[in-house]
Order: structure tokens, then sequence, then C-alpha cells
């Protein structure tokens, strides 16, 4: 049914619209159905979306930390690591989804990082909302010993990091 070219059809979404379809197929990759439409509807490659996330995030953090930042995708591709490299002692993970799976996201972030022996943070973006970090509360304040997830947005996380590295910058400047 799905294999071949099917005429006019009107075809139902979740919010009630209703459109036009001229064909479907099986997209193999993803193993879900995709409406080839009359321009009304873009079907949206999470692959796709993905690499546009990491390069909108990896933007925000050039022009609010002034670092050198950039897409990890060699390692990302032979061994599943984070997904941005450039905030010294940080591994990042980036998700944009329609639906949050927050505890998953948090799992694979935190793994990538023991890994890659750096503190571990997730920048996501669920459809139509702005850029959140979620991080251990214990990244952040060591001294209370507390291990649960703190969700701020993306520019306070920045704020937070810019303190760290003037810090930092600043004990090695007193030190010389």
């Amino acid at each position: 049914m799905f294999a071949g070219i099917m005429q006019w059809r009107v075809v139902s979404l979740r919010n009630g619209l209703r459109m036009a379809a001229r064909s479907c197929r099986i997209c193999r990759s993803f193993r879900r159905i995709e409406w080839i439409t009359s321009g009304y509807l873009k079907v949206t490659n999470s692959r796709t979306k993905g690499r546009a996330g990491e390069q909108e995030v990896a933007r925000i953090l050039r022009d609010e930390l002034g670092l050198e930042i950039h897409r990890n995708w060699q390692q990302q591709a032979a061994q599943g690591g984070c997904d941005l490299v450039g905030v010294p002692g940080w591994g990042i993970e980036i998700k944009r989804a329609k639906e949050p799976r927050i505890s998953e996201w948090w799992t694979q972030t935190a793994e990538q990082a023991a890994r890659d022996k750096v503190r571990p943070v997730l920048f996501y973006r669920l459809d139509r909302q702005s850029w959140m970090a979620m991080m251990s509360l214990y990244d952040l304040r060591p001294d209370l010993e507390d291990h649960h997830q703190v969700t701020m947005h993306l520019l306070s996380w920045c704020t937070l990091v810019r303190e760290e590295l003037h810090a930092d910058y600043a004990g090695v400047i007193s030190a010389a």
C-alpha cells in the first residue's frame, strides 16, 4: 500500500488540521512513514534537526564565552562522544526534540562525560521553546554534596562558566 503512488487523499494530522497528500513512502532509515505533500508540511529529518541544534548552541557559546567551540562530529561517529568541544572541563550534549526525554538524555550525557573525564552538561530545546541547560548541582556547588540535576536557561549557564573561567584566569595571572 505504501510502496506505490496514491492519488490525492485528505490526511488528518494530530492537531486536527487536514491537508492533501500526493504520496507516501516508508523511510527505512528512521522506520516511519513520511508523507510527501503539496508543500504544507515539511518533514524534519532528526539528524538534520540535531546538527542544526548543535550549530546554534556552538554559535551562542562562541558569542557568550569568547571560546572556539566546534562540533565533535568525528568522535561522535566513532565512539558516541560529546557533541561540542571547546569549553574546558565540560562535556556538552545537545538535544532538540518535540517531546522531552530528559532522564534518557541525562543518562547519555553523564555516561559520555564520565568516559571523557569531564563534567556533564545537557543543552536541550523543545519545539518553540528556549534553550535550557541541565547540570549536576554538585558541579555547581561541591560543598553541598548533592548530585541532583539543576535546570537553567542556557545564558545563565554561560554566566556561571564565564565567572569560572575568569576566576581560573585570575588565579593563573596571580601565580605568575
